[in-house]
């Protein structure tokens, strides 16, 4: 039965707001600083530090607005409800969005399900600032269990070489079910942290699989594949080369999922994971793009189609291959457009989430507050459960935690920069 704490933990409570001597420093200073309160947990503190910046004229913030819209979607889990921010370039042409409109839709999961019987690998991309994608891994996740998929690979674990240590991170995860800041650059979302949790719970074997070596070359191109490379060989090692029945599950972002070699406008080739696996293993992944028509490229189902996300299909029944990725992946999916009930988006809840109000008392603070939700009694270094922020106003939006855990509620109020053990962010 699950079951909060009777009162709120008040984190962090400072007797002044905002940030302003870090606030008036250079963006990279700025970068620094909120990177470092990202790490310790604080949410809020990093991006009010990077608000004002975000808002100047005149300043290069490309580096601000990407680690800006990494963590901002991870409170609360919408990017609607974030600050607007430039979009990417646009990525069909003409003719791909004629056939996109054209296109019939088939629930995701079941055109999955169908192709994963055919392969060991099934490879699925993010766009690393929308949660949404994690949480359709977890859904993914679900649904392949029962055909005998038990390892889960996802880029964002941290990989210090020692397999030892790895396993004992991964044990001390199973038993306290609780994931650590210093888990994964990523796994810091509360969604990420949770697909990890729920993949052990449903027994999956975790593979940490980053390169440990970097490249030595001032080229790009050669650095890219110097990683896929060493990610590929780690990604084998630990799944099928010890156990040549294995069928696993891979998470990645972006372009890893590309399975064919990419040849660039310079004559360069770039090898992205998922091509190296089908090379080194000559097993054919099932890759599945998230991120061609994803809510950044306003790309959505029509509200009359299904609630699910979905497959494009062609008139004869056939996956929809766009000219903008030809050959790149076997799906492209498609998310239904964000609809918020009780203040948080419809794909979370589609996980089965329980509903949990947020108390008076953590209505009446003053100024914008973090609300999280923890598993009782976890470390103060813990990803939460989830969290919002609560500005005051009604009505407020609802915490959601999976069912059956016991949890505590948190706040987090702002605080002053330099209080993360550095006095250069003071």
């Amino acid at each position: 039965m699950m079951k909060r704490a009777m009162q709120i933990c008040f984190v962090g409570v400072s007797m002044a707001w905002g940030h302003a001597s870090v606030a008036a420093s250079n963006p990279n200073k700025i970068y620094d600083c909120a990177s470092r309160y990202y790490a310790a947990g604080r949410y809020l503190d990093a991006i009010e530090l990077i608000e004002p910046s975000l808002k100047k004229e005149g300043e290069d913030k490309a580096s601000l607005w990407a680690l800006w819209s990494w963590i901002r979607p991870q409170i609360g889990g919408s990017i609607d409800s974030a600050m607007q921010r430039p979009r990417r370039k646009p990525t069909l042409n003409s003719q791909d969005e004629s056939a996109l409109k054209s296109a019939d839709f088939k629930p995701a999961l079941d055109e999955i399900m169908v192709r994963a019987r055919q392969t060991q690998f099934v490879i699925v991309n993010e766009n690393h600032r929308l949660p949404k994608h994690r949480a359709f891994t977890i859904e993914i996740l679900r649904n392949l269990r029962d055909q005998g998929y038990r390892y889960l690979a996802v880029e964002t674990l941290l990989n210090d070489g020692d397999e030892a240590v790895l396993l004992e991170r991964f044990a001390k995860m199973a038993s306290s079910g609780v994931v650590e800041m210093d888990a994964g650059y990523f796994s810091r979302d509360p969604v990420m942290a949770s697909m990890l949790i729920e993949a052990i719970q449903l027994g999956y074997q975790l593979v940490a699989y980053e390169g440990l070596n970097r490249s030595t070359s001032a080229d790009f191109n050669e650095q890219i594949n110097f990683r896929e490379s060493e990610q590929s060989r780690n990604l084998i090692e630990r799944t099928i080369s010890r156990d040549p029945d294995a069928r696993v599950i891979v998470h990645v972002g972006f372009d890893h999922a590309i399975e064919e070699p990419v040849e660039n406008p310079d004559g360069s080739v770039t090898t992205w994971l998922a091509s190296l696996v089908k090379i080194k293993t000559g097993i054919d992944p099932l890759t599945i793009d998230q991120t061609l028509l994803d809510d950044e490229q306003q790309f959505h189902l029509a509200d009359s189609e299904p609630f699910m996300p979905g497959v494009p299909m062609d008139n004869k029944g056939h996956p929809l291959i766009f000219n903008s990725a030809p050959g790149l992946f076997d799906l492209h999916i498609i998310h239904p457009r964000d609809q918020m009930i009780q203040g948080r988006p419809n794909w979370l809840w589609r996980l089965g989430r329980q509903a949990v109000s947020v108390p008076a008392e953590a209505l009446s603070t003053t100024g914008p507050v973090l609300l999280q939700a923890h598993r009782l009694g976890a470390s103060e270094m813990a990803v939460p459960l989830d969290q919002v922020i609560l500005n005051g106003e009604a009505p407020a939006p609802v915490l959601l935690v999976p069912p059956g855990v016991r949890y505590e509620l948190r706040l987090q109020i702002t605080r002053p920069a330099g209080n993360i053990n550095d006095r250069s962010c003071s």
